[in-house]
């Protein structure tokens, strides 16, 4: 998902940002990266979850 007007204003709907009176007071594309999402791998959005999905000489 891009950050986009949109796609930002889909996610805070969802959030029910207006209700909840929350301040985002960071970049939003810092919290991915200290999340560990990449623009293109974000299959773990858990920086203790993350195992990297293209390393094949370790699965069986």
């Amino acid at each position: 998902m891009k950050e986009e007007y949109g796609n930002i204003k889909i996610v805070l709907e969802g959030l029910k940002y207006l209700n909840h009176q929350w301040l985002i007071c960071v970049d939003l594309k810092m919290v991915n990266f200290l999340l560990g999402q990449q623009e293109v791998y974000t299959k773990y959005p858990c920086v203790l979850c993350y195992w990297d999905s293209r390393d094949d000489k370790d699965k069986g």
